[in-house]
């Protein structure tokens, strides 16, 4: 029985989700740029930027070992009547790793990093197959925001290679609300081809 070769995925945001390019040198401007044409705004764009600075930050550093092919965004302001305006955000990133080998090994090293970096590991069965997950706080070391994460590692039909499906958002206190929400998208998660 010959197996299928993907060659694209699709994932469905929410209406509220923005996407952003993800190639663009400096991704704070571009997260921003976006959020304000698409009237997401908030008086102050440098309290947008340092609430967004580590989602560009991650996906950086993601760029650096892996084919980023999809970059969602949702922000939110709530306005309490104080004069303090409460950001709500959270992204979404579809990446593919290089070439990785078959088998356990794989999910070994993943679940070794997860363990080292202080979050669960599990399985969880998406409408589109088995993922490895990962998920919990996590603390980022150039900026030392906290986030919430969860990745699904999914592997990719006929290819040596995973796909990740990463989300996070720095409202640590909201963590279980996002979750339901990542949970929720990444179910329409599916490899097309």
């Amino acid at each position: 029985m010959a197996i299928r070769t993907a060659d694209g995925v699709r994932l469905r945001l929410p209406e509220s989700w923005l996407e952003i390019d993800p190639r663009l040198p400096d991704l704070t401007t571009e997260v921003v740029r976006t959020l304000t044409e698409h009237g997401v705004t908030t008086h102050d764009e440098s309290e947008l930027a340092r609430t967004v600075a580590p989602l560009a930050f991650e996906l950086r550093r993601l760029s650096a070992h892996a084919e980023v092919l999809l970059v969602g965004l949702h922000t939110d302001f709530v306005d309490d009547g104080s004069g303090h305006v409460q950001v709500f955000t959270a992204n979404v990133t579809v990446a593919l790793s290089p070439p990785v080998g078959r088998g356990a090994g794989v999910r070994d090293e993943i679940q070794r990093e997860a363990l080292a970096g202080g979050v669960e590991t599990g399985l969880h069965l998406l409408s589109g197959g088995p993922a490895f997950t990962t998920w919990g706080r996590v603390r980022f070391p150039r900026t030392g925001t906290e986030a919430f994460t969860r990745r699904f590692h999914i592997p990719v039909p006929g290819l040596d290679r995973v796909a990740v499906l990463a989300f996070s958002t720095p409202n640590v206190d909201f963590a279980a609300e996002f979750d339901r929400v990542f949970t929720t998208i990444a179910d329409t998660f599916r490899f097309v081809g």
